[in-house]
């Protein structure tokens, strides 16, 4: 049995946003989860962004299964899809954020439109929330009014077609909707077509352009899950579920297309491979020359170095383990200093040094305890 080198922990004494002794520089952390005997919802944390410590994970809100999290650009509210299982319709959830300690209060509940969401993003001009729903191949924009709570569905898209994996893509999977970052269009990867589509948004939001004609192709079989924006908007970088890979896109921001580049794998050497290794989570650190992903069954994290030529030439620099087992979703402080990575299957989540000049990782040691870890989300104090 793996043992973890547990976090002594700071005990935080009054309000949680009260920030303890030795967290003078301190952002703010929430963990997404599935519910259950481990877990009752969204937990919260503090992050010491000098030191590294993290405060004993608290309860922020009790939900059902509260998987993925966004934040408004204002952050002032949290949105968490609520992936319900046993083909329940699944629903979005709205939280004000208490700016004392940290706390969620939930202020609205509404359905995603589908079965099974699995991601949500806020428009970078705070105008809708996209989600993706996994089990029922749809997509949906929730259009937000002035206080913060979404509307009912203004627009919903249902793929089409499958994938030649039988067992996986069998039928469509929306995995990831989010906006490029002029909100013109919206990219969403269907894990169960291998296509990458673009959607060309509407005024305001809030419609999707039915006939909009682009999209990027993965290779068979390989099941596209999240993506990152390069940051000069020249490329976008998709991770591969099932194929643990990464595919390149040349990215046209003005006509919203897709043009494929290359492909690495993240686990070259066939001693990390096994049949139930696959990737989950894809981030790009601040200055776009790394990228980090996380492969769950092989129990991985991967530096991809991007190198000063925006990809032309990258290459895998590191594959650590994880921390734990089952590694999901993973989060890059603001600084840039500190990534933690939620380890489902372990029920903890670790933490992971950055070097500021190579981008590689090194264990701190640091984890906490949380049930079910799935997505991690900073919120930096104000």
């Amino acid at each position: 049995m793996l043992r973890y080198k547990q976090l002594a922990v700071v005990m935080v004494s009054g309000l949680l946003g009260m920030v303890p002794a030795g967290f003078g520089n301190s952002c703010r952390v929430y963990i997404g989860t599935f519910t259950g005997a481990q877990s009752q919802g969204i937990y919260t944390s503090l992050l010491d962004i000098n030191t590294g410590k993290l405060t004993r994970p608290v309860l922020a809100a009790a939900a059902p299964d509260p998987s993925f999290l966004a934040l408004s650009p204002d952050a002032r509210h949290l949105y968490s899809v609520n992936e319900l299982p046993d083909g329940n319709q699944g629903s979005v959830s709205t939280f004000a954020i208490n700016p004392e300690n940290g706390l969620l209060s939930l202020l609205d509940r509404k359905s995603s439109g589908g079965v099974g969401p699995c991601h949500l993003s806020v428009t970078h001009n705070g105008k809708s929330i996209l989600v993706a729903n996994y089990a029922s191949g749809t997509i949906e924009i929730l259009p937000l009014l002035t206080n913060g709570i979404p509307e009912n569905p203004s627009a919903r898209y249902v793929y089409q077609g499958h994938g030649p994996n039988l067992q996986r893509q069998q039928a469509p999977h929306a995995h990831f909707l989010a906006a490029d970052p002029s909100d013109t269009f919206a990219l969403g990867c269907d894990l169960g077509t291998d296509q990458v589509r673009v959607f060309r948004l509407g005024p305001d939001d809030l419609k999707l352009d039915p006939d909009q004609p682009s999209h990027g192709n993965t290779p068979p079989g390989s099941g596209p899950r999240h993506l990152v924006f390069s940051r000069d908007q020249q490329s976008v970088y998709v991770i591969n579920e099932m194929g643990c890979s990464v595919t390149r896109f040349a990215w046209n921001s003005r006509l919203g297309s897709l043009s494929p580049i290359g492909n690495l794998s993240l686990l070259p050497n066939s001693s990390m491979k096994n049949s139930e290794s696959t990737a989950a989570e894809i981030l790009l650190d601040e200055s776009g020359r790394h990228l980090y992903t996380s492969v769950r069954g092989a129990n991985r994290i991967e530096v991809i170095n991007l190198g000063s030529t925006g990809g032309n030439q990258w290459n895998l620099a590191q594959n650590i383990n994880s921390g734990g087992l089952t590694p999901r979703g993973m989060g890059l402080d603001p600084s840039g200093h500190w990534i933690l990575a939620a380890n489902q299957g372990s029920g903890n989540v670790s933490e992971f040094a950055v070097d500021p000049v190579h981008g590689t990782l090194s264990p701190t040691g640091v984890s906490i305890l949380v049930g079910s870890p799935v997505d991690v989300l900073f919120v930096p104090l104000h």
